[in-house]
């Protein structure tokens, strides 16, 4: 005897499955689960530095499964995951005939990515750089307009102004700390206000920074990422700053920023504030804020609670307790 279930029982199965490969292959049961799983299966796109990618997810975006995209994902191929790491260089996706910083590569992935912040259902945008950016910047500050991995950020930056007031959650992994007229450009700024998530997360250096880059890391961070970029956030509610892991190499942020609806503060390798009271006087202004998970350098993290009760009523923990992820993201800000 056949015995038939209701459709909410298979919509709460899909709802459970998060792997794409497992979505596709339960759009191809039949038509009823096709219909279910086609929203979950394209809920989350993306597209690597490679012709045949960059020129899918552009098909992909004029299609009807376009109205189902939520999110966008660029991942260098150079990066293995979703936290940008590296990827080891006998598994990277070589293809020789297909250069994945040149022209043609950067055209197509323009394209894309400017479809993509056109969506009208779009709400988070993730960008995963080459996790060796630092290592492999040319020496001469003079060759950086022209180096072409530098000009694929740039590129791929300037079309997130076409998400304004759409967008809701923006990642930048690996970003390369170069000043660049993009962070201050008039289309960047109008993203701005309406996002409720930020992570940003220069790519490491393997060796001691030089002075020069000393001086670019803290330009960077203290003028355009601080004062271009999160004096504008404001309806941000969970802000990622994770800085490079150089003790000589500490910048100072968030001295005057007043995000009122921010929740959820975590940086690493920063200072914020100009005194020793900047944290403090930081939790202090933030009354909404619930965490704030403030790295020490890579030997230890400091967790503190804030309440709105008791806004003194501060503990360290250990260990640290789960944040809770407020974009809408699958998690690639993390």
């Amino acid at each position: 005897m056949a015995v038939f279930l209701p459709d909410d029982i298979f919509l709460l199965i899909v709802s459970e499955v998060s792997s794409p490969r497992d979505l596709l292959c339960l759009r191809a049961v039949n038509r009823a689960f096709c219909a279910m799983a086609t929203p979950c299966a394209f809920r989350t796109v993306g597209a690597t530095n490679r012709q045949y990618s960059a020129l899918g997810l552009a098909s992909l975006l004029q299609s009807d499964l376009a109205s189902y995209v939520r999110e966008v994902v660029y991942r260098d191929s150079a990066a293995t995951d979703e936290h940008g790491n590296a990827v080891d260089a006998a598994v990277q996706d070589v293809q020789p005939e297909d250069d994945p910083y040149g022209s043609a590569v950067e055209k197509s992935l323009v394209k894309a990515f400017t479809l993509a912040a056109r969506l009208p259902g779009l709400t988070s945008l993730c960008f995963i750089f080459n996790p060796k950016m630092q290592d492999i910047l040319p020496a001469e500050f003079e060759a950086w307009n022209t180096y072409e991995p530098l000009k694929l950020q740039w590129a791929l930056l300037d079309t997130v102004g076409d998400a304004a007031e759409r967008l809701r959650s923006l990642t930048l992994i690996n970003l390369a700390p170069d000043h660049d007229n993009v962070y201050s450009s008039p289309a960047f700024q109008r993203v701005l206000p309406s996002l409720t998530h930020v992570c940003i997360s220069v790519a490491k250096m393997a060796t001691a920074p030089s002075r020069f880059t000393r001086n670019v890391l803290y330009y960077f961070w203290q003028f355009d990422i601080d004062r271009w970029v999160v004096m504008r956030l404001a309806n941000v509610q969970s802000l990622v700053l994770e800085n490079d892991h150089w003790p000589s190499v500490t910048p100072t942020v968030l001295p005057n920023a007043n995000l009122r609806k921010l929740k959820y503060l975590v940086t690493r390798n920063l200072i914020i504030g100009f005194n020793s009271t900047g944290l403090d006087d930081f939790v202090g202004r933030h009354k909404m804020l619930e965490w704030v998970d403030v790295g020490k350098g890579p030997e230890g993290v400091r967790w503190v609670r804030h309440t709105h009760a008791d806004p003194q009523d501060a503990t360290e923990y250990e260990t640290p307790p789960s944040l809770t992820q407020t974009s809408e993201s699958s998690g690639h800000g993390r």
